[in-house]
């Protein structure tokens, strides 16, 4: 008894004709019905490869052409009481699949609706992934500056990651391990359109299916999803001061400088449907007014307790050993005319501090330096 997965059903007609299927070993295997048998239906299945497979849907090769010259050494009888279950019995056939198995020539394949084609995408790279639509004024021509695009890039990938943190800072877990690419989105296509540009997590979903990039596709959803009404957005915002905030912004003066609305779509192998939200340029204006205007938005609070390991009251530079993961953190004092004097080095203390994400002048790197406005003894 084989353990298979059904990813898409490619025709249907009065039951699934069609389909695409892998095993445990992530194998994609094609499956053309051909019969019944005892209440089961059988169906004739080749392995098939991710780049054969791109041809298929892409009406590069009919179906016939698939089993004909199938890339693997046999070729699978396949019988189930469903194929959409996940329990089939798979049987290893020899030689030529016979005449009155294979479709005629020209039967062509495709994914599902247009709607749903990024639910599709998704199972077949077994991924979540995302897409980002623009449409500033040089894509009437099909065509994006590199800059437009560099700075779009670099404004969504800070937006993820901020995301990321903030739902785990938001949900008490960011003590648990998080994968040092868990953030990192990759780019895997450009599709058709005003201009497309199509994602997908680098770190992949876990063994039950799940991804922190999950967590912060569904914030930034959850935000933008009120874009004609800025206070309900700054009301939504208010339990994720911040990076996050800021980092949205970045996102925000992309679109609002180059002209162009903004629409974020996403999905994940479980979804029947695509998620999607879209922002119309003429709301992005006074959203960012609203925004840029709450100074206390845009502050990260970071609190450090541990042994204090320096503390220059010339320079105003400190350095403690943090508790909870036992690195150390250094900064300098905020412009509140707070002093290091008094404070003895191998002391217990508390450090509340603002954290801040600031670019270098002209090469635009970002570095994050936190600023201490209390002291206090552990």
């Amino acid at each position: 008894m084989a353990k298979l997965t059904h990813i898409a059903t490619l025709i249907y007609y009065d039951g699934h004709q069609l389909v695409i299927v892998k095993d445990e070993v992530d194998t994609y295997f094609l499956c053309i019905l051909t019969g019944d048998d005892a209440g089961d239906l059988l169906y004739c299945s080749v392995a098939i490869s991710r780049a054969r497979y791109s041809s298929l849907i892409n009406n590069q090769i009919d179906v016939r052409d698939a089993f004909v010259r199938h890339e693997a050494e046999h070729w699978y009888q396949l019988r189930t009481s469903d194929i959409t279950s996940p329990q089939c019995t798979l049987h290893t056939m020899s030689g030529a699949i016979p005449e009155n198995f294979l479709p005629d020539v020209g039967l062509m394949a495709s994914p599902p609706a247009t709607s749903d084609e990024l639910v599709f995408f998704s199972k077949e790279r077994n991924n979540i992934v995302s897409e980002i639509s623009v449409e500033p004024p040089e894509a009437s021509e099909h065509n994006i500056s590199a800059k437009t695009l560099s700075l779009l890039l670099d404004a969504f990938q800070g937006l993820v990651k901020r995301g990321i943190y903030a739902t785990r800072k938001r949900q008490k877990s960011a003590a648990q391990p998080l994968a040092v690419d868990a953030h990192i989105v990759d780019v895997c296509a450009f599709v058709p359109g005003s201009f497309k540009i199509r994602f997908e997590s680098r770190a992949g979903l876990d063994l039950i299916g799940d991804s922190d990039m999950e967590s912060a596709l569904g914030l930034i959803e959850k935000v933008l999803s009120s874009s004609a009404e800025p206070e309900k957005i700054a009301a939504v915002l208010e339990g994720y001061k911040g990076h996050f905030v800021t980092n949205l912004i970045k996102l925000l003066r992309v679109a609002s400088e180059n002209k162009t609305y903004l629409k974020l779509s996403w999905a994940k192998p479980s979804f029947n449907r695509v998620r999607s939200i879209s922002i119309e340029h003429r709301h992005i204006p006074p959203l960012l007014a609203l925004l840029t205007s709450k100074e206390e938005m845009l502050i990260e609070t970071i609190v450090l307790v541990g042994l204090l390991k320096k503390a220059d009251v010339d320079s105003g530079a400190w350095r403690i050993k943090n508790d909870d993961d036992g690195k150390e953190y250094s900064g300098s004092l905020h412009e509140s005319g707070l002093s290091l004097s008094g404070l003895k080095t191998d002391s217990r203390y508390k450090v509340v501090c603002i954290e801040r994400i600031e670019e270098a002048p002209f090469t635009g790197k970002e570095t994050v330096n936190l600023y201490a406005t209390k002291f206090e003894l552990a």
